[in-house]
């Protein structure tokens, strides 16, 4: 599979929305009507490929190697709350955006369709 691992690296106008839940943060963006900074205010920090056969699996891959044993070239922060990571298969087709979330992960694909006016961020 291949990723793309993107972070925020703290506020928008309104709402510091880094190391914060998901409901948390959905909530807020849609209080504020900012839901465009889901997207907008977050950055690439790294991208490559995974051995795995389903998300779940590649989602705990990906955590356990950017927080235990990071790429040698890569100088970020460990995968953290409200980080996320774009997955999708082998050619970067089918891919959904995940929210690391408190426990877990949470698929926000639909979410930033349905809310946000910007392009949903893609493997591109």
């Amino acid at each position: 599979m291949t990723y793309k691992y993107k972070i925020t690296q703290g506020v928008c106008e309104q709402f510091p929305y880094v190391f914060i839940g998901w409901d948390r943060v959905r909530d807020s963006l849609l209080k504020h009507q900012i839901p465009d900074a889901l997207i907008t205010q977050y950055e690439d920090v790294y991208s490559g490929t995974v051995e795995a056969d389903s998300p779940a699996i590649a989602l705990e891959e990906l955590f356990r190697i950017f927080n235990i044993e990071h790429p040698e070239d890569y100088r970020g922060r460990s995968l953290s709350v409200s980080d996320i990571v774009i997955l999708g298969d082998a050619d970067g087709n089918n891919a959904n955006t995940w929210f690391c979330d408190i426990f877990g992960w949470q698929n926000i694909t639909d979410w930033i369709q349905k809310h946000c006016s910007v392009d949903a961020p893609s493997l591109d």
